[in-house]
């Protein structure tokens, strides 16, 4: 029995790992995504895992999950003061083309980015329902 769940749970970490893909996530000062954002106003760059609770503290606990992806973009649920993503977070977007403006006034970029397994939708079904972002 021992060894039979030892080895149900080394499958399961296994496929786990398959479908997941890391990425660098950023947050800058400005539209132009070269300063990475640092000080009290929270920002930097973290590597994340597409298919878990990412969290991290920068002023505050703040995690994020992915909820889709495309070739360029993640859709994302971000949770402030929760390191935990139990909470109703805000919907925002980040690219690898592109640079966004959330509406903390913080930009937004990623880099390092190859898909997000199972989440990953073609380009022309991708969309994100973003509640806190600034128009572009």
């Amino acid at each position: 029995p021992r060894c039979l769940t030892f080895l149900s749970l080394l499958i399961c970490s296994f496929i786990s790992k398959v479908s997941s893909e890391q990425f660098t996530f950023e947050f800058f000062t400005d539209n132009t995504c070269s300063t990475i954002k640092s000080g009290s106003g929270g920002g930097g760059s973290w590597s994340f895992e597409s298919d878990q609770c990412n969290a991290w503290t920068s002023t505050i606990d703040n995690s994020m999950k992915v909820l889709s992806c495309s070739s360029s973009c993640i859709c994302f649920e971000q949770s402030a003061n929760s390191a935990s993503c139990n909470q109703n977070g805000n919907v925002k977007e980040t690219c690898t083309n592109t640079c966004h403006e959330d509406d903390q006034g913080s930009w937004l970029q990623m880099r390092d980015f190859s898909g997000c397994g199972g989440l990953q939708v073609a380009d022309s079904d991708y969309s994100c329902a973003c509640t806190k972002m600034s128009p572009n």
